[in-house]
């Protein structure tokens, strides 16, 4: 018997050190999502170095420059409005373009019916990520008194649309953002 016990306890202090590294692991590293993010974050920087020390031939780095360009050319700056059937109404939202970053603040709270109140500007969505149709970034939201940041991803649809969905320990959801005229 004294034996079964020891073996069982042994069995436990691995399982329990072996999910404590494993909670560790997945602290520390990121998954493979956002290694392609700093990948590709990476490849952007680098064709953006490779413009600016190339100077040979100052017409092809311009024609690489203006591809760059136009794949950057919808802004997301601006007013936007998500419709929240939580809320029985929609938040208003205003991005900046704040250096190499987006920042999303609230701006406005409306009821059903369209009518608004102002409220303070509270940094809500961090876009660190933008390549003219695709993103990443950090949700900021408030639940029951207590803050999360959350990861998400900027899907655009069009000039007017785009959707950030985020998955958040099993809690799931996608929210249409549409430009405020």
């Amino acid at each position: 018997m004294k034996i079964a016990n020891s073996i069982f306890k042994v069995l436990g202090y691995v399982i329990i050190l072996g999910g404590l590294g494993t909670l560790i692991v997945f602290a520390l590293y990121p998954s493979q999502d956002e290694w392609e993010y700093y990948i590709q974050e990476a490849s952007v920087e680098e064709q953006y170095s490779t413009e600016d020390t190339t100077e040979e031939k100052p017409q092809k780095v311009s024609s690489t420059a203006k591809t760059v360009k136009s794949k950057n050319t919808v802004s997301l700056i601006g007013k936007w409005k998500v419709v929240y059937k939580s809320l029985n109404g929609a938040v208003v939202y205003d991005v900046k373009k704040e250096g190499k970053i987006y920042n999303a603040f609230t701006y406005e709270v409306q009821d059903e019916n369209g009518y608004g109140e102002k409220v303070p500007l509270v940094k809500t969505l961090i876009i660190k990520y933008f390549n003219g149709k695709k993103g990443k970034g950090i949700y900021k939201v408030e639940f029951e008194e207590k803050k999360y940041d959350i990861p998400c991803k900027i899907n655009l649809k069009d000039n007017n649309t785009f959707l950030l969905s985020y998955d958040y320990y099993g809690y799931k959801d996608t929210e249409v953002w549409k430009r405020e005229n």
